[in-house]
């Protein structure tokens, strides 16, 4: 909720367009506190302090704090950051914006959190002002794996939340040296050679040394669920004596969308996040 307090009828400062806003892009979850501080009176206001408080769960990991104004002083710990300074006089009608970020790149548990921002203005004439905002991060698990079954690699993707998601996620398939493969089936999946950019085709023998890089956008997940892309493929031929194996690696997932949303997409440590086709060529 927002809240902005006058302590007197005849304050001369108010608080323009304050606001906390939050959005989340590529598994980094970045927080905006912005206002400005207006004199909104007839009279030249002297020393006006603001400060602020903005307070998160304990084990956040924070980076990138930055602000627009040099004279604020911001002081982060655990938990909370603490922000203050001295923004001298304030004519009649002039403004001064105060913008604060951060980004929370980590977090230890899924649930909701809230994050609170507090900003207190006072001057040399005892006027005092309050703008308060909360906003809450969601923060969600998912577990991926990926695994060879017969002629295929399953890559999976399961949400353990209670809200649906959608997600991107990208992959790779490595074709060791001396092997050759037919790729028969790659949708939904968007496949490009890595050395060349170029898109991989169905029904045709692809050779090694060669890495496969595949990429999905917008995959919707519903609450407690799954969801399974295979890959499918026929070896043609290996021309080494041994053991070759072809790697299926999931290389990241991440929220689909442009930062408009709220979701914190936690990754789930997977000891399955990498399997293997083995190819076997004897002498005889």
């Amino acid at each position: 909720m927002d809240s902005v307090k006058k302590e007197a009828q005849s304050c001369n400062l108010r608080f323009l367009n304050a606001d906390v806003t939050l959005s989340v892009s590529d598994n980094i979850a970045t927080v905006t506190v912005g206002y400005f501080i207006e004199n909104a009176g007839m009279i030249t206001v002297t020393d006006v302090f603001n400060t602020g408080t903005i307070t998160f769960p304990k084990d956040f990991v924070i980076d990138n704090i930055t602000t627009n104004n040099d004279l604020l002083t911001i002081t982060p710990s655990e938990g909370q950051i603490l922000y203050n300074g001295n923004l001298g006089d304030l004519v009649p009608g002039e403004t001064v914006l105060i913008t604060l970020q951060f980004d929370i790149i980590g977090v230890n548990q899924a649930g909701d959190f809230i994050i609170s921002n507090i900003s207190e203005v006072v001057d040399g004439q005892g006027d005092d002002i309050v703008f308060s905002k909360n906003v809450v991060l969601n923060v969600v698990d998912i577990l991926t794996n990926v695994k060879f079954d017969k002629d295929r690699f399953n890559f999976s993707i399961t949400n353990n939340s209670t809200r649906e998601i959608r997600v991107d996620m990208m992959a790779g398939i490595v074709i060791p040296a001396n092997v050759e493969i037919i790729f028969r089936n790659l949708n939904p999946f968007t496949a490009t050679f890595i050395n060349s950019t170029k898109p991989v085709p169905t029904n045709q023998i692809i050779e090694g040394l060669n890495t496969v890089a595949l990429s999905i956008k917008d995959v919707l997940i519903q609450p407690f669920s799954t969801v399974i892309l295979p890959v499918s493929f026929d070896l043609y031929s290996s021309k080494q004596i041994g053991i070759q194996e072809i790697i299926a690696t999931i290389d990241k997932v991440s929220l689909a969308g442009t930062g408009n949303d709220t979701v914190f997409i936690r990754v789930l440590p997977s000891p399955e996040n990498e399997a293997k086709a083995f190819v076997l060529l004897e002498l005889r």
